[in-house]
């Protein structure tokens, strides 16, 4: 009837009075009946929702990057800015992602708008770009992006909007070779493959997932076309594209690559009562949805030919020659004669993951393997992986992580001592305040000067201290300090010269406590008020019996206010008999080194970790 109209935003019920039934009644029975039809249709009828297959996720993540600029300042230290996403599609490096995103002339521009924005508040902004250099940073989707590699532009078609990355130097700036890169990436698919509804998977990092790996779901809404472009210029979804997105990589149900996620759209809307207060005025910011918003896709076909540009052994779903992935060689080594069970396959997966040291891929899929079969050396390899992961758990700060890794490791095998070792030295903290294993971004700055400098390498963290006397630290904590019962520890990796590995508490006064690892002493210091220099409180005492087999862990654990220095496990204070004086709450803690006084040669030390840990 035209007196219910077109309004589809509340249900419209009209009573029809069938002929025959002439009873009030009997249209009673007729209008329940047809309500509960209604109720019926509503609770049983739900939108599809695609499903993200294991398959996919697994295909998906280690492929998706994080693409950043570097800028530096005045003073040459480096920042990374991140100004999209892009899709690992080449074991040797290649990076898929939109040209906007690579655009120097668009990053400049946006440099600018930040320095002026710095610039009328009052601030310093002077940041330039090192034009060339692009940032590319992973994350497992646990955890946020890490720096790995940087890299340059091999390819670009700006009316295409698309851009191809090669990796060429680690994080350091140091050359690698693409060849021995070996990284996970994505299998190229094709967009003859899918159909309008076909569901469809992205995985990118936008500004509104604060940086974090983010996954969106939707499903192939339609498809453009454009003079001069031969098939469909666009896919139309209504997966959500945010800004960061740009450069994302839209996954099928196969976890085949069939775009590149490029725009989004602004919803449609209509001002309401949004913040509902039951009137529709000023206050209510934003506006009320009424219709759906489609992002653009471009199709991976439009982008072979520029990654062929690069790579032309490059080839899409569907052709004979097609490149696999390790996570497609799992699938393709089930249907083949001479590896039924997948078990080859899954351990050469297992070993590629192992050699890049990605610990939880190696779990997986050693522990997969070894499912299938009860293999000696594949369960010594899980072992392996189990320790590894283990330890990177423990530079992450993830206590409890790392625990369950060194357990599972030891159920593997009980003859492990490093499994041991490590639930050894984790026993007392209930968590970790802090965490540093040198292997993610870096957290303080290189240094280099006559007296002292500081260094990244391999994943340590090393200090030279060349000026008797000197003391060189640097912050663990400043903020969120413990209150109560915590430790302070150093993993030491190696010691040279005359010297000794410090650690420093600010509490009611810095006290700072040394090791000598030549001299085979420790000792105690404390600042001096009027010449604000660090006097001994104790006098170097011994500390043989401790470093007996060289300093390998450092740390100070306060209980109640009263300290303990702990070399390799040994309470050398207590050992000694000799009460150390109370600490009051900290205000800061840090880490160093420092040169003997009446030292000769340098003193040098290699950090493994550093942390502070809440104490169980």
């Amino acid at each position: 009837p035209a007196a219910c109209g077109l309004n589809i935003a509340a249900p419209c019920f009209v009573m029809i009075r069938p002929s025959g039934l002439g009873s009030r009644e009997a249209a009673i029975r007729v209008m329940t009946r047809a309500m509960l039809v209604v109720v019926w249709l509503m609770l049983t009828v739900t939108p599809a929702r695609a499903q993200l297959d294991s398959a996919v996720r697994d295909a998906a993540v280690p492929a998706s990057v994080q693409v950043g600029v570097v800028v530096q300042d005045a003073a040459g230290d480096l920042t990374v800015i991140s100004v999209g996403s892009g899709t690992v599609v080449s074991a040797d490096g290649l990076v898929l992602t939109n040209q906007h995103v690579v655009d120097t002339a668009g990053i400049e521009q946006t440099l600018e708008e930040k320095r002026v924005r710095a610039t009328a508040a009052g601030q310093n902004w002077d940041f330039q770009l090192r034009p060339g250099d692009f940032a590319i940073a992973i994350s497992d989707g646990r955890r946020p992006p890490e720096l790995r590699f940087l890299a340059t532009v091999a390819a670009e078609n700006a009316d295409l909007d698309l851009a191809v990355l090669q990796v060429d130097r680690d994080r350091y700036s140091r050359p690698v070779n693409p060849d021995e890169l070996n990284l996970p990436h994505a299998q190229l698919g094709s967009t003859e493959s899918i159909r309008l509804g076909d569901p469809l998977h992205i995985f990118g990092f936008p500004v509104i997932g604060q940086g974090s790996l983010t996954y969106t779901e939707g499903v192939v809404s339609g498809f453009l076309y454009e003079a001069g472009i031969d098939g469909p210029a666009w896919i139309n979804t209504d997966a959500v594209i945010s800004g960061g997105s740009s450069g994302s990589g839209a996954f099928d149900d196969a976890g085949l690559l069939i775009g590149v996620a490029t725009s989004g759209a602004p919803l449609d809307c209509r001002p309401g009562d949004v913040n509902g207060d039951g009137v529709v005025d000023d206050a209510d910011v934003g506006c009320v949805p009424t219709g759906g918003s489609l992002g653009q896709i471009r199709p991976i076909d439009l982008a072979l030919p520029l990654l062929q540009q690069v790579d032309p052994t490059l080839t899409g779903a569907g052709d004979a020659n097609a490149q696999t992935s390790p996570y497609e060689q799992t699938e393709a080594a089930s249907l083949d004669s001479a590896a039924a069970d997948g078990f080859d396959a899954l351990v050469r997966t297992a070993t590629s993951c192992a050699g890049r040291a990605d610990w939880r891929c190696a779990t997986r899929y050693f522990a997969d393997a070894l499912a299938r079969r009860d293999d000696p050396e594949i369960r010594s390899a899980l072992a392996d992986a189990y320790l590894g992961l283990g330890e990177l758990e423990e530079d992450d700060g993830q206590v409890g992580a790392a625990r369950d890794a060194f357990r599972q490791a030891l159920a593997l095998d009980p003859a492990r001592s490093e499994a041991v070792a490590g639930l050894d030295r984790l026993a007392p903290y209930a968590r970790a305040l802090m965490s540093d294993g040198f292997g993610g971004d870096h957290r303080y700055a290189p240094s280099s000067s006559p007296d002292s400098a500081a260094t990244y390498d391999d994943d340590r963290f090393t200090m030279t201290v060349s000026s008797p006397g000197l003391i060189s630290g640097y912050p663990l904590m400043r903020e969120n300090l413990p209150s109560g019962n915590y430790a302070v520890a150093l993993d030491i990796a190696s010691t040279e010269g005359s010297g000794a590995v410090t650690i420093e508490i600010d509490a009611d006064e810095p006290w700072i406590f040394t090791v000598d690892p030549f001299n085979q002493q420790w000792g105690l210091l404390q600042r001096d008020a009027e010449s604000g220099r660090f006097t001994p409180w104790l006098e170097p005492s011994d500390a043989s019996a401790a470093l007996a087999d060289g300093l390998s862990r450092l740390e100070v654990r306060v209980v109640g206010g009263a300290p303990a220095l702990l070399i390799d496990g040994v309470d050398v204070a207590g050992a000694a008999g000799i009460a150390l004086p109370p600490l009051g709450a900290p205000t800061a803690l840090d880490f160093g080194a420092s040169m003997n006084p009446e030292g000769e040669a340098p003193f040098t030390v290699s950090f493994d970790r550093v942390a502070v840990y809440e104490l169980a």
